[in-house]
């Protein structure tokens, strides 16, 4: 059981855990990248086919993906915050046993320090998306009211997201 590991070991398992999750995150964002890049390339095409205004095909395509990247911006925050608070738990358990081991301290303070920082950067962006959502919005509505009434009734390629 845990109880039988080292505090070496015990820290060590849970940065090792995190980072695969972490690395777990960025593939399936990843995936969902490529995925949706495929998808954008045969809206393209079908928009140009249909003469349909491209401005606001790309516009469309470009909010589907901010919305994407906040999504995957959130999970990492959370994650990080996650990790920096399991790591802390697990030092002061250890304090409850006597001191740990001063490597493992450092160690972990460091991961910690490490991760708190990532999630205020990670939260930064967040922000900056947000508000480059809420223009790219705007500009999206500004081109709807250009089209002539008839194509209006019509809703825009995943506008319900």
């Amino acid at each position: 059981s845990s109880m039988n590991l080292s505090a070496k070991e015990r820290v060590n398992m849970l940065i090792d855990t995190h980072r695969r999750t972490r690395s777990g995150v960025m593939d399936q964002h990843n995936e969902h990248v490529e995925k949706l890049k495929v998808l954008h390339f045969i809206r393209e095409e079908d928009a140009r086919a249909a003469e349909a205004p491209i401005e606001l095909v790309l516009a469309q395509q470009r909010l589907e993906e901010l919305v994407l990247l906040l999504e995957h911006t959130d999970v990492l925050t959370r994650i990080y915050l996650t990790n920096a608070r399991h790591l802390s738990l697990s030092l002061s358990n250890l304090s409850n046993y006597g001191s740990p081991p001063p490597d493992v301290e450092t160690r972990t303070y460091s991961e910690i320090t490490y991760d708190k920082s990532l999630a205020e950067e990670s939260s930064a962006r967040a922000e900056r998306l947000v508000a480059e959502i809420v223009s790219l919005r705007n500009t999206i509505h500004r081109h709807i009211e250009k089209l002539p009434a008839r194509s209006r009734q019509q809703p825009p390629p995943q506008a319900q997201r």
